[in-house]
């Protein structure tokens, strides 16, 4: 079962390896390699951990293991993340 909970600062790991695995597994025949690159600039554990204090960032759980991430602005209520590892795609994750 899936869970969905705010992150914690500690989690920022975690999120680090979803992003990367998630933009890993992006198909190239739907994205250009400029949307690609763009969603896999790398960010160190301390962009994470800001981004869980300033933005409204949510996890999803599997057998308490983080299998995804969101990330809405509250300043300009736009949804600026949501990242689903591959292992957990499909199963109604994410959009």
């Amino acid at each position: 079962m899936t869970s969905i909970r705010c992150a914690r600062l500690e989690d920022a790991e975690s999120i680090a390896r979803v992003h990367v695995a998630s933009v890993e597994a992006i198909s190239t025949s739907l994205y250009t390699p400029a949307e690609i690159e763009s969603w896999s600039r790398p960010r160190t554990i301390e962009n994470y951990e800001e981004l869980i204090r300033t933005r409204e960032f949510f996890v999803a759980e599997a057998r308490n293991v983080i299998v995804g991430f969101g990330a809405l602005n509250p300043a300009t209520s736009v949804i600026e993340a949501v990242y689903v590892d591959q292992a957990a795609s499909g199963q109604g994750i994410g959009m």
